[in-house]
């Protein structure tokens, strides 16, 4: 097979878009599993909607997702007060 320069550099940009997509997805799933603020149902809602609606359920979750859940407050507060103790 003979590989001119510009089918290189489309291999090269289709490759890092599919690694940016699997990131994306394991981002997102990740910090599905990790809220303990949504039901199970409502992660499952969730997961289903990606899973149907890739791009557009990503995109969905990001903008409606909370910007500082009760779950990262207490994180915060948490690190907060092992920094004070220090």
């Amino acid at each position: 097979m003979d590989w001119s320069l510009g089918d290189v550099i489309w291999s090269v940009i289709a490759l890092t878009f599919w690694v940016l997509v699997l990131v994306m997805f394991v981002r997102v799933f990740a910090d599905l599993w990790r809220r303990d603020d949504l039901s199970g149902a409502a992660k499952a809602a969730w997961i289903a909607l990606i899973v149907v609606l890739p791009f557009v359920g990503v995109l969905i979750y990001v903008i409606a997702r909370p910007t500082m859940t009760e779950q990262d407050r207490r994180a915060a507060a948490e690190e907060l007060e092992r920094a004070r103790r220090l």
